[in-house]
């Protein structure tokens, strides 16, 4: 499904970047789960996803993590000094 998502994005808007989001996931919200690796596994799935479609994908910078393919734009909106 994911891949049938990013493919018509990609069709529908003509644009080479593609933001993806990736804020705002709350671990008080998932008791005994590593919220930051399951965010992390999940953003580079989409990531991949927004690169087989030949886009640049974009990304917030709370979904940064070291590993992060090179290719993602990261949106920084907290400021320099956090």
């Amino acid at each position: 499904m994911l891949a049938d998502v990013v493919a018509e994005v990609a069709e529908v808007f003509d644009d080479p970047y593609v933001h993806v989001g990736g804020d705002e996931v709350s671990a008080a919200a998932w008791p005994g789960v590593d919220v930051a690796a399951v965010q992390a596994r999940f953003t580079d799935r989409v990531v991949a996803e927004v690169l087989r479609a030949g886009r640049v994908p974009v990304v917030w910078d709370e979904a940064w993590h070291p590993g992060l393919d090179p290719g993602v734009v990261v949106q920084v909106w907290r400021g320099h000094g956090r």
